[in-house]
């Protein structure tokens, strides 16, 4: 189904938005730029949500603070 819809399949590294505790804002943004999963590589997930839609400004922000690039998936090196 990913190639007839135009897809990259992708797996993911960490993803917060689907549990109930950072349905929120300012809780999703602070776990996204403050967990221990975070690192170069990582593909983080993220659902379309009003909470994420809401935080996503702050954690690209966030994450280019940090020093961090944000990438197309087409660019990703693959192994």
């Amino acid at each position: 189904m990913p190639k007839k819809e135009h897809m990259t399949l992708m797996n993911w590294s960490y993803g917060y938005d689907f549990m109930p505790e950072y349905e929120d804002r300012t809780k999703l943004t602070n776990i996204m730029l403050k967990t221990n999963l975070l690192g170069n590589g990582a593909n983080l997930l993220m659902h379309d949500r009003d909470w994420t839609n809401a935080a996503l400004k702050d954690i690209v922000t966030g994450l280019k603070e940090k020093g961090y690039a944000m990438l197309e998936p087409d660019k990703i090196k693959k192994n």
